[in-house]
């Protein structure tokens, strides 16, 4: 049976934010989900809907998307909706 954690969220995953070595693992929980997953960073697309997935606070885009109203999720909250 699937999950609906993120059903009706749009999640926006760069390889350029996202940890490669959990990216397809990742990219799995968040469709297992129901997350309509889109490939790729897209600062325009900050509705109540959409979330952005980052690797850390550290990362060098995490202030930007932050200022231009980005909803960002890390990786460790994506990761936590797979645990039933």
């Amino acid at each position: 049976m699937r999950k609906t954690t993120f059903k009706g969220a749009n999640v926006f995953m760069s390889r350029n934010l996202v940890a490669p070595e959990i990216f397809d693992s990742l990219h799995d929980v968040l469709k297992d989900n129901g997350a309509d997953i889109v490939l790729c960073c897209d600062p325009s697309r900050n509705g109540p809907n959409d979330f952005h997935i980052i690797s850390s606070r550290d990362h060098e885009k995490f202030n930007d998307l932050r200022q231009k109203g980005c909803n960002l999720l890390g990786m460790a909250v994506s990761l936590s909706s797979q645990v039933p």
